[in-house]
């Protein structure tokens, strides 16, 4: 049986899905820049601690949503 050799232009859109990819195969090194924006987060999987300093400015809080 001979073997056939697969390239990178014989693969179609979308012929490689979660089904295909083993478990822990994609990690973060694999991810481009800025490819996960808000859509793709779970709710609640951001939380304070995921935070950097000083990422939360007067400009991003509202009007009236502090009170002392």
């Amino acid at each position: 049986m001979a073997l056939t050799q697969v390239t990178k232009s014989g693969i179609t859109a979308d012929a490689i899905d979660a089904t295909k990819i083993a478990d822990n195969a994609v990690d973060s090194e694999h991810i481009a820049a800025d490819s996960i924006d808000a859509e793709h987060y779970a709710a609640g999987s951001v939380d304070a601690t995921a935070l950097g300093a000083d990422a939360v400015t007067a400009a991003k809080i509202g009007d009236d949503v502090i009170e002392s």
